[in-house]
């Protein structure tokens, strides 16, 4: 069997620019901290939280390409004040197959994580849950308080 190859067909997509993966790791950094943002309003008053955020290094393939070195990016761990129980939500990688973004969620029931299936401009934030981790589900108010609810 024969293949014909036209060496003037583009089959690998155009090399990375630095500009092209900084934009991206903004566009992430915001989507991250508007994420977390509103994970800490959604909390409930009539249980005592404490909520922070920290940061964490990331350094990923295509940051190594073009020659960036590692990058912060926001972290944020929710306790139980009164147990100390809690659960911390750390991005795991920009660059992830078929998504715009992967967090580890790191809870008392096991580790899972969130994806943004979205655009970029409009994050789509789907959790894989405790109760099947085979699917996604959206992120929403409810899920979380589902999370919360985990916590003693």
């Amino acid at each position: 069997m024969a293949y014909a190859y036209d060496h003037d067909d583009e089959l690998e997509p155009p090399p990375l620019t630095r500009e092209a993966v900084e934009a991206e790791l903004c566009d992430w950094r915001r989507h991250l901290t508007s994420l977390f943002d509103k994970l800490m309003s959604w909390l409930p008053d009539d249980r005592a939280f404490v909520a922070w955020q920290g940061e964490r290094p990331i350094l990923e393939s295509p940051m190594r390409q073009v020659g960036l070195a590692f990058e912060m990016f926001p972290t944020l761990t929710v306790k139980v004040e009164a147990t100390g129980e809690g659960m911390q939500f750390l991005p795991e990688a920009r660059w992830v197959l078929l998504t715009r973004g992967r967090l580890f969620l790191f809870h008392p029931l096991g580790m899972t994580y969130i994806e943004d299936h979205g655009q970029p401009n409009a994050p789509d934030w789907r959790l894989y849950p405790h109760r099947d981790r085979s699917r996604n589900v959206p992120l929403t108010r409810e899920e979380f308080l589902t999370l919360l609810g985990g916590l003693q």
